[in-house]
């Protein structure tokens, strides 16, 4: 307002000369006109204080008989009454359109910021994310300190918070009081120091929670603020729900995947276990036989059927041991350096019982080397040369090359035919499958699968490809410089 009277005063001092009827209406319509920038400017207050100030400046300074109030001429008594009521409608239409661009602004920054925060929530890559995304981006639009969506599940817990350790966040008891206030009667509640503020989620939630926005809120003028805090809040419960869906769905996946491997487990399993102790216990109990006399020759053959089928036991019960454990994950994973080709030659010879006298021929270029655990990638290609041995010719070659392509070590086991059958290819590595080969060998039908599980454990990825020339398994891991 004090800029006002000095632009009057100096508007008055500037039109000094004019003074004298001659003049009158181009001194009244420059003080019309600041007058309605006053209004402009500072609303319809200011503008209409301006308008009486400019109709006493006027009729002081410039009106016959000037430098008195008294009015001499009745027609300039109509002019001064003329030009207070054009100032003050002028005023006050400005006024007015001031007001509507400001509530115009306000519904557009409110808008901006529930579409910001939908597009936030949109984009977050799971549920929880999400969270996490609203809480940061009402924070930061709001310019809060911490904004944090509150869940009541038997008490008051925290359920997101744009804090990066949200699960660390605690309520204090206040803040849980003030939750539980602002649930029950629907209201927003402030505490005293206006610091912390609590929006309750709308009365057709599927649960009861709040959203706390802690610091002091900043917005236009004109916004509906509390209508703006509902809709926030009203976001956060949907992002809530969503994230309680994902995790009943993750809970039914989960039992629903553990029925699948129970099932695939007694149809595809059972029977290895059971024809093993079916030979073992038929074995046993020949030998022990009351009425029978045995040759050195049948009972060595007897010992060999139960060493035989007790070294099958242990490879299923080894394979289903080690897939557990690959599924737990707590696998140990030591990721160094190592030579490939010394890595292809130490699988070469620990095959050599399990090729039985095929021949088998490895191929690396001198200095490649992989990142990767020496462990693991081993048993995984050892488990691809055994299953070349089973299902390839019998005699057939198998061999093991190694090259290095754009930052990548590629290992690739083939062997020569017959090949797997299309319909099999897109499944050899699920666990416990066996196609048509498969299901006339031995076996418990997770070679394959672990294979893929210690190689992926290694930051690498495993594929097959297959022809009536024979099968290539391709292992692809990182690549890595020579240790100096």
């Amino acid at each position: 307002m004090a800029a006002s009277l000095l632009a009057f005063g100096g508007l008055t001092a500037l039109l000094a000369p004019l003074l004298g009827q001659a003049h009158l209406l181009d001194v009244a319509l420059l003080y019309l006109l600041l007058t309605l920038i006053v209004s402009a400017v500072w609303g319809y207050g200011a503008g209409l204080l301006a308008a009486l100030l400019a109709n006493l400046l006027l009729n002081f300074f410039f009106v016959p008989p000037v430098h008195t109030l008294t009015v001499g001429s009745p027609e300039n008594v109509m002019g001064l009454l003329v030009f207070l009521a054009v100032a003050g409608v002028g005023a006050s239409m400005l006024a007015m359109l001031r007001r509507q661009l400001e509530v115009a602004e306000a519904g557009q920054t409110e808008a901006g910021i529930l579409l910001e925060v939908g597009h936030a929530v949109g984009r977050a890559p799971t549920p929880e994310a999400a969270l996490t995304a609203l809480c940061e981006t009402v924070a930061s639009r709001l310019n809060l300190t911490r904004a944090a969506v509150l869940r009541l599940d038997g008490e008051w817990t925290v359920a997101g918070s744009s804090h990066e350790h949200s699960d660390e966040m605690r309520l204090d008891p206040i803040e849980v009081e003030r939750a539980a206030q602002s649930s029950a009667s629907g209201r927003v509640v402030r505490l005293a120091d206006a610091a912390r503020t609590f929006v309750p989620f709308p009365p057709a939630a599927t649960h009861q929670g709040a959203l706390l926005l802690i610091g002091r809120l900043r917005t236009p003028r004109r916004l509906d603020q509390e209508r703006l805090l509902r809709a926030l809040a009203a976001e956060a419960s949907v992002t809530l729900h969503r994230v309680e869906l994902a995790e009943e769905a993750q809970r039914a996946g989960e039992l629903e995947r553990a029925d699948a491997l129970k099932a695939t487990l007694l149809s595809s399993v059972s029977h290895d276990l059971r024809s093993p102790l079916t030979a073992i216990k038929a074995a046993v109990g020949s030998l022990r036989s009351p009425g029978m006399q045995w040759s050195e020759e049948d009972a060595q053959g007897f010992l060999a059927t139960i060493e035989a089928q007790t070294d099958r036991l242990t490879g299923v019960v080894s394979d289903l041991l080690e897939m557990a454990r690959l599924e737990a994950g707590v696998a140990n994973v030591r990721l160094e350096p190592v030579e490939v080709g010394l890595l292809l030659r130490d699988i070469a010879q620990a095959t050599v019982a399990a090729t039985c006298g095929r021949a088998v021929t490895t191929s690396a270029p001198d200095g490649l080397w992989s990142c990767t655990d020496y462990r693991l990638t081993m048993q995984a290609l050892e488990n691809l040369v055994d299953n070349a041995a089973r299902y390839s010719v019998p005699g057939g070659a198998i061999r093991l090359t190694a090259a290095h392509a754009d930052g990548l070590v590629v290992v690739r086991v083939s062997d020569e035919g017959p090949g797997i059958p299309d319909e099999d290819l897109p499944h050899v590595f699920e666990k416990f499958y066996r196609g048509v080969q498969g299901r006339r060998s031995r076996g418990s039908g997770l070679g394959l699968a672990i294979a893929r599980a210690m190689v992926e454990l290694c930051g690498g990825a495993i594929s097959a490809r297959s022809s009536l020339r024979g099968t290539v398994f391709e292992v692809r891991l990182p690549a890595a410089e020579a240790p100096r």
